[in-house]
């Protein structure tokens, strides 16, 4: 499915030949943010379902749509400032990783 939903921004946001690797990487992550943070916001039981009861309902939804909301930046900023979008990426990821 994340393949798929990959494929599909991909073919939005066309990208030349030429585009530095972080591009894709960007697209890619932003959308997989943008799906996983949209997840929790419009159907929380099956996201209850998959990762188990949460006791504090306001706190996922929250974080969901920062997650969501640094998606979609990685997605607009696509030829703006790509300093400040690696930057965004690398940082994002990293905390991500670190929730464990």
């Amino acid at each position: 499915m994340l393949n798929a939903l990959a494929q599909g921004v991909l073919r939005l946001h066309p990208m030349r030949a030429s585009s530095e690797p972080w591009n894709r990487a960007a697209v890619i992550q932003g959308a997989f943010y943008v799906a996983s943070g949209l997840w929790p916001i419009l159907h929380y039981r099956s996201f209850e379902a998959v990762t188990g009861p949460k006791v504090d309902r306001w706190l996922v939804k929250t974080v969901a749509g920062l997650i969501t909301a640094v998606g979609v930046s990685l997605l607009a900023g696509r030829r703006e400032r790509p300093r400040a979008r690696r930057v965004l990426g690398v940082g994002s990821a990293s905390s991500s990783g670190s929730r464990t």
